[in-house]
C-alpha cells in the first residue's frame, strides 16, 4: 500500500489546520471582488492564496492554495502546469485541472464535476464531488520514480475516504502509484489503462527506500452505486497489502470481479 509521502502528510496537516501554510499571500494574488479572479505565483513551499472572501470563477495560474475562508460559487480551472492545494474549500461549480498541473484535495466540496486532462498528478482525501470525477491521461511516465517527498510534491493518483455522487472514472494515466480505498460512489467506476512502473523505488537514496510499483492499482473497500469495472491495467487491480476489504457494487466486472 502506498501511504501518504511524508510531504503530503504534512501538507494536509497545515492544509487542514490553516496554520503556517497558508500565511503569506502570493504576488499574483487578486482582490476579494466579486466575478472572475487569477491566482498566480507561489511555490509549494509558500503558496499564493487569495484573500478571504467569495469569488464567482477562480483561475489558477501558478501555485495556489484555497482553504475555507474562500468560498467559490463558479468553477476553478487550474491552467496546465499549474497547482492547486484545497482544504476545506467550497467550489460551487466545476473542477478542472489542466495538462502537467497537481491537484491535491482535503476537505473539499466541489458541487459540480471534477476533470484532470492529462495532469501529472492528482490527490483527493476526505472530499466530496457533487458530480463525476473523470481523470484522463496524464502522469509522470512509464519510467517514474518517486522523489523525495522531502522536495517533491509526488507523482500518484489517489482518492482515498471520499464521496462521489456521480461516476468516477481514471483511464490512460502514467505514473509511480494509483489507488481508490474506501471511497463510496453513487455511479460507475471505470479504472482502465491506468499505468505504474512495476520496477519503481520509491524516495530512491532514502532510509524509506523501497521498491512499490507491483503494489500499485490497489481497489479496495469502495462502495458503488452502479458498475465496478477494471481492465488493462498495469499491475491489474487489486487489494494490494492495503489491508481494505472487499468492494462493494452492483456488479464488478474484468480485474475487479474478484475484489467484491
Amino acid at each position: 500500500m502506498r501511504t501518504t509521502p511524508r510531504r503530503l502528510l504534512t501538507l494536509a496537516v497545515a492544509l487542514a489546520t490553516t496554520t503556517g501554510f497558508m500565511l503569506a499571500v502570493g504576488a499574483g494574488a487578486q482582490a476579494a471582488t466579486p466575478g472572475s479572479t487569477t491566482c498566480s505565483g507561489g511555490s509549494v513551499q509558500a503558496p499564493a492564496t487569495l484573500p478571504p472572501g467569495s469569488y464567482k470563477n477562480v483561475e489558477i495560474a501558478g501555485f495556489c492554495g484555497l482553504d475555507p475562508s474562500v468560498a467559490i460559487s463558479g468553477n476553478v480551472t487550474v491552467d496546465p502546469g499549474a497547482g492547486l492545494q484545497l482544504s476545506g474549500a467550497s467550489i460551487g461549480g466545476n473542477l478542472s485541472v489542466g495538462s502537467g498541473a497537481i491537484l491535491f484535495a482535503y476537505g473539499t466540496h466541489v458541487g459540480g464535476n471534477v476533470s484532470a486532462s492529462n495532469a501529472h498528478a492528482l490527490y483527493m482525501f476526505f472530499s466530496q464531488v457533487g458530480k463525476n470525477l473523470t481523470v484522463q491521461g496524464g502522469g509522470s511516465g512509464r519510467n517514474c520514480t518517486d522523489p523525495d517527498p522531502d522536495t517533491s510534491f509526488g507523482n500518484d493518483t489517489m482518492v482515498k475516504d471520499s464521496h462521489i455522487a456521480g461516476n468516477m472514472t481514471f483511464s490512460n494515466w502514467a505514473g509511480c502509484w494509483f489507488g481508490v480505498l474506501r471511497n463510496t460512489v453513487g455511479g460507475n467506476m471505470t479504472i482502465a489503462n491506468m499505468y505504474a512502473n512495476p520496477l519503481n523505488a520509491n524516495f530512491p537514496g532514502t532510509p524509506d527506500q523501497v521498491f512499490q510499483g507491483l503494489d500499485s492499482t490497489e481497489v479496495g473497500a469502495n462502495t458503488v452505486g452502479g458498475v465496478l469495472s477494471c481492465s488493462g491495467n498495469t499491475p491489474a487491480a487489486q487489494l494490494g497489502d492495503s489491508g481494505a476489504a472487499p468492494n462493494a457494487a452492483r456488479k464488478a466486472v474484468g480485474e475487479c470481479a474478484v475484489l467484491v
